[in-house]
């Protein structure tokens, strides 16, 4: 029996590998560029189509292939890749149902979110704690997260975070990985944070950040509106949801405008919308009817208990493509139909042909 784990949320390959249903054209897909939306034009759904089922089965014939082949050089033979997954018994996704579209679901998958909320928080440095007991405004805090560096940021796109800063009437926090000299009065400079610590401080007013899902988990949690600039990965999608919900806002950080920046802040700050917003959606996430940590153990237990859950696997899984989809039996009905209709219209077009033909030697007989 196996029990599987993404912190990243469902990933299409591993839904398929276990016998779920992947739908390209619906939004929750966030491995597509093109899917964050309702009611997506055409030519944005057949692209998805033929991108995702294309990235399927690279992840079949080549991913597991070479994973298998690097795993057997460390390790000696194995079992097939493919086929542990598709015993999977229990798969958890860091994943909650509201930040992400409603989509059908197996059995044995289960969701879960926030684990990671710290229960104790970590103190502030003192300079920092005064930094932020002293807003007496409100500040921002501005984190791009541990992947990407606000130091390689190009300087003209610093600059523009700097100016508008400048001009606000609130303190900032930023997360800047190098020195940076020449940084505005009201901006406080620091390579690393505890950021649930600062996201729980009853000052703040907006976090500015790169859409990480464990970044949205905690912001969403504490209650802070954000305003997103996706980097790579599943960041689109998720800062994409986020102003779905209403709780956010979402702009291009390589072509980012001064005045689009500031009103973009202000509007998240100044417009009580969006702090109403997450605190409603915190409170749909957190009504719950069982601790989550222990609902994981629970489930754990359960297959343990059911040696492996075997009735909560599908048998699609094991089928191939053409099965799975019933595409063998809309092929075979769609011939039937074509061969029923060519029957058909040939037999009309002969009736008729024959009419004709009556109707003419008709007309002869009666000229005669």
């Amino acid at each position: 029996m196996t029990v599987g784990l993404s912190s990243v949320g469902l990933i299409a390959f591993n839904e398929h590998a276990l016998g779920g249903l992947v739908l390209p054209s619906h939004e929750y897909t966030w491995e597509l560029e093109d899917n964050t939306g309702t009611n997506l034009p055409f030519l944005k759904r057949l692209r998805n189509f033929v991108n995702m089922w294309y990235n399927i089965y690279h992840y079949y014939h080549v991913l597991i292939p070479n994973q298998q082949k690097l795993a057997e050089e460390y390790f000696g033979p194995l079992p097939p890749m493919l086929d542990v997954l598709k015993n999977v018994s229990l798969l958890f996704i860091n994943q909650a149902d509201v930040m992400i579209a409603a989509r059908p679901k197996l059995p044995n998958i289960i969701t879960y979110t926030s684990s990671h909320i710290e229960k104790k928080l970590t103190p502030l440095h003192k300079d920092l704690q005064a930094f932020l007991d002293g807003a007496t405004n409100g500040f921002i805090y501005f984190s791009l997260g541990s992947n990407a560096r606000s130091a390689s940021l190009p300087l003209e796109i610093r600059r523009v975070f700097c100016d508008v800063f400048a001009k606000l009437p609130y303190r900032v926090v930023w997360k800047f990985e190098e020195n940076f000299p020449g940084n505005p009065d009201n901006v406080y400079i620091g390579k690393w944070f505890p950021q649930q610590t600062i996201l729980a401080h009853p000052n703040i007013k907006l976090f500015i950040y790169q859409g990480g899902l464990q970044s949205s988990e905690e912001t969403v949690h504490y209650g802070v509106p954000v305003l997103g600039f996706a980097i790579f990965a599943d960041q689109d999608y998720q800062v994409a949801r986020m102003e779905a919900l209403g709780i956010g806002k979402y702009l291009e950080i390589t072509t980012l405008k001064k005045d689009e920046l500031e009103n973009a802040i202000t509007e998240l700050i100044t417009n009580k919308k969006y702090k109403e917003r997450i605190l409603y959606i915190r409170n749909v996430i957190q009504d719950t009817p069982y601790d989550r940590v222990e609902n994981l153990a629970w489930w754990t237990e359960y297959v343990i208990r059911t040696k492996g859950a075997p009735h909560l696997r599908s048998s699609l899984a094991f089928q191939p493509w053409y099965q799975r989809c019933d595409m063998d039996i809309v092929v075979f009905l769609t011939i039937v139909i074509f061969l029923i209709a060519s029957a058909t219209f040939y037999l009309i077009a002969k009736i008729l042909v024959y009419i004709h033909k009556k109707i003419k030697s008709t007309e002869k007989q009666k000229i005669n």
